[in-house]
């Protein structure tokens, strides 16, 4: 499902926007 990677995308930007 595209909800997988939506959830994986979003915690990347999360990361990266912590940064």
């Amino acid at each position: 499902m595209r909800i997988i990677i939506v959830t994986v995308v979003y915690a990347v930007c999360n990361s990266v926007k912590h940064i």
